[in-house]
């Protein structure tokens, strides 16, 4: 079957079997190893992207699912400055992310901050349980998006 998408910006064709998940189509035949093969079941948060602007665990696409959406991954979010905005707030809050859950991380910090630019106790809590991972502490993890949308409101007033 073959499936067309927009991945980060960039129009793909490419021919899949129908079964095939889209966590494996963008790692393993788009070679894009930010998409991390974690439980396979939606529930770790490793493999997140955004699908036409929505947080979704990939492993859960079926191919056929993501025909004519817009995905973008971590490579293609690393291309613009709000990624520069939250790694500025995560290194100035002291958060360490280990190189599994860090593109999973900034992409949901991401996705928050475009739906809240002054995002909510809950809604920070939200965001750091959408990935299952220990590498850093939560207090450092908060502080992490509370910096990072400082830098992201500030960006957006400055034009």
């Amino acid at each position: 079957m073959n499936i067309t998408f927009n991945l980060n910006g960039k129009d793909v064709s490419i021919e899949v079997r129908p079964d095939k998940r889209l966590s494996s189509i963008l790692r393993d035949d788009l070679n894009l190893k930010g998409v991390r093969k974690g439980c396979g079941t939606g529930h770790c948060g490793s493999c997140i992207i955004l699908l036409d602007d929505l947080l979704v665990s990939s492993c859960q696409i079926p191919a056929f699912a993501s025909r004519h959406k817009k995905i973008i991954t971590i490579e293609g979010l690393s291309q613009s400055r709000e990624f520069n905005d939250i790694l500025s707030g995560f290194k100035e809050a002291g958060v360490h992310l280990c190189a599994y859950c860090a593109p999973a991380r900034i992409i949901s910090t991401a996705y928050m901050l475009r739906k809240h630019i002054m995002p909510t106790e809950e809604q920070i809590i939200d965001n750091i349980s959408s990935v299952q991972c220990r590498c850093s502490s939560f207090s450092h993890l908060k502080n992490g998006i509370i910096q990072a949308s400082i830098h992201y409101n500030r960006r957006k007033s400055n034009g």
